[in-house]
């Protein structure tokens, strides 16, 4: 569980076959948390045992720091915060983001449609990947009550002094964590050991989220970082090598889809070529991982869309 002086790790189960990391760092005056994972009842357990494991309580949390807004990273807070009593920060930046989760903007409807309209016509209103108010509710309940930074503001626990990055891409709020001195990075979703970070262009996305993502790895890639603590996967070193690796991933990926284009294809055809066979839950990944590199070509004039009888239809340029 100790990861490095004074930074504590917790894996808890996530959504679908996935687990994710949340940190405890041990400052001067208590116990610092970034992220939190989603509320279910063994991540509950998780955390007690934890706090347990550590000899402290829910009491001797100070801050709850999230580093993005998707559930399964803010999903707790509002139980953590409800239990600890300690504020819950998000960037400013993500800060409409994380309390959508308040309100039912994105219906199943909604979602049936968007599914649809990419050319998966087995998606309806009653399955349960689209049934997101349903997965909220479970997932997120209750809220927490959130509070802002600011990018570039620097967080101060006495050992730990955090500075506030904003590295948008996988969100567009996404929030990172530097300790210059110690030379940490807490990357949440930013930057990962082992899989590149999902990317999905979503109905309210950016118009561009790929080419934000490749803005800010290049931005962060001189980063001084000995240690990135990422929001899933291990702990790792040499982020401008990861950096690197990440970067030709998309140059390829975007090729793949470039080739996939030759004629007029619609989202799921194109995932068919590139992934094959998928789940539900790697479907929805994918439509939004497609989507994105598609909305890159399309801005690169390499590509266009067009809607015919209710299916968007991608082709090359």
């Amino acid at each position: 569980m100790k990861l490095a002086d004074g930074v504590y790790g917790i894996e808890l189960p996530q959504l679908d076959r996935l687990k994710g990391n949340c940190y405890l760092l041990e400052a001067d005056r208590g116990w610092v948390v970034i992220d939190t994972g989603v509320n279910t009842s063994k991540v509950r357990q998780a955390w007690e045992n934890a706090l347990q494991e550590l000899g402290a309580g829910f009491g001797d949390i100070v801050h709850i720091l999230i580093t993005h807004h998707h559930l399964d990273h803010i999903g707790g807070a509002g139980w953590l915060q409800q239990q600890s009593g300690a504020p819950v920060f998000i960037l400013d930046r993500d800060y409409a983001n994380a309390n959508r989760y308040k309100k039912e903007e994105f219906t199943r409807l909604d979602a049936s449609n968007f599914f649809r309209a990419h050319g998966y016509t087995q998606f309806d209103t009653v399955n349960p990947l689209v049934d997101f108010r349903a997965m909220v509710e479970r997932l997120t309940s209750p809220q927490p009550e959130l509070e802002q930074l600011k990018e570039g503001q620097i967080l101060d626990y006495g050992r730990f002094k955090l500075q506030v990055l904003w590295t948008p891409g996988h969100s567009e709020g996404h929030m990172s964590l530097y300790d210059r001195e110690r030379r940490y990075l807490f990357s949440g979703d930013f930057l990962l050991p082992d899989i590149s970070s999902h990317v999905g262009f979503y109905p309210g996305s950016e118009a561009n989220p790929m080419k934000t993502v490749i803005n800010t790895l290049n931005r962060m890639h001189d980063i001084e970082a000995d240690l990135v603590f990422p929001g899933h996967g291990p702990v790792f070193t040499d982020p401008a090598s990861r950096i690197d690796t990440i970067i030709e991933h998309h140059k390829i990926r975007l090729e793949a889809i470039y080739a996939a284009i030759e004629q007029p294809a619609n989202i799921a055809a194109i995932n068919e070529v590139i992934f094959g066979q998928l789940d539900p839950f790697n479907i929805f990944l994918a439509v939004g991982e497609t989507g994105a590199h598609l909305e890159y070509l399309i801005a690169e004039g390499r590509a266009k869309k067009e809607m015919v009888d209710g299916i968007m239809m991608f082709q090359r340029v």
